[in-house]
């Protein structure tokens, strides 16, 4: 998934099980596994897991959709490229249909999260059993990753097409994942690599210089436990960005056109797993 949302990878394998409907059930997501294949639920988890696992399920399914929406939107802008002669009103009328594809995944997101009974477990999630309780982590930072991801990179010059109009849910969802990344630095779970490509999106699409040096600290401090060297490739990757996005400001005192996908692909890097 981290692969197709960067553009290091097409999304064909799971764009294939999406449309055949192969993808294994909530059930079958967590280790340790049964002997039937599916995970098994502890007594004490018995009440929040599955429902927790059945969330997780369907914010990635939202997510794998949303990176292949963004594909197509990206190959899409890059064959109608922006000319000086072409006409303003085709322009808007082309935007406002990406924008309108978007809002749709962007709405399915928000209905899966405001719905009771996901409210409620995040108000409790420190009350929750360990298992539970982390992967209602992850999934609470990636459905912020998402939501970040959908107003900011689905074509290159999206946030400039769209305005300052989503800048507040932007900002309520970088303050979440720099939430949920403290404390899992903070209890030393450097292991839970999960929060690496959240922290990088909220540092490319944060506004706040201390939100921006905290995602380049939180992240190295994530290296720890790195396998090879892709969570320092992040930060690099980071660190390029805030250098363009500097560039660009200073130039047109906006950096809202600056892609991070684009600057991966100038400089040949390809991340397949942000946090591996």
């Amino acid at each position: 998934m981290n692969a197709l949302l960067s553009g290091a990878g097409t999304g064909d394998f799971v764009g294939y099980m999406l449309k055949n409907d192969i993808v294994p059930p909530p059930s079958f997501h967590l280790y340790p596994l049964g002997i039937d294949g599916s995970s098994i639920v502890y007594a004490e988890e018995t009440e929040t897991l599955p429902t927790i696992l059945q969330l997780n399920y369907d914010i990635t399914l939202l997510a794998v959709r949303i990176g292949l929406l963004a594909r197509e939107l990206r190959a899409e802008a890059s064959e109608h490229a922006f000319t000086s002669d072409m006409l303003s009103q085709g322009l808007q009328i082309d935007t406002n249909l990406r924008r309108s594809r978007v809002q749709e995944l962007q709405e399915a997101l928000r209905q899966i999260w405001n719905l009771p009974h996901t409210i409620r477990l995040e108000q409790q999630i420190e009350e929750l059993p360990s298992r539970p309780r982390q992967v209602l982590e992850l999934t609470s930072s990636l459905y912020r990753a998402c939501m970040i991801y959908s107003h900011t990179s689905m074509w290159p010059t999206q946030r400039l097409d769209d305005g300052p109009g989503y800048d507040d849910e932007i900002s309520e969802c970088t303050g979440k994942i720099f939430e949920i990344a403290g404390k899992v630095v903070g209890q030393g779970r450097y292991d839970s690599r999960f929060i690496v490509f959240p922290l990088f999106m909220a540092g490319v699409s944060s506004h706040s210089g201390g939100e921006r040096r905290r995602a380049m600290e939180l992240i190295q401090l994530m290296e720890f436990e790195s396998i090879g060297a892709n969570t320092a490739t992040t930060r690099r990757i980071l660190k390029m960005v805030y250098e363009r996005q500097h560039e660009r400001f200073m130039q047109v005192a906006h950096s809202l056109d600056v892609c991070w996908i684009d600057i991966m692909a100038e400089q040949g890097v390809q991340v397949v797993n942000f946090g591996l």
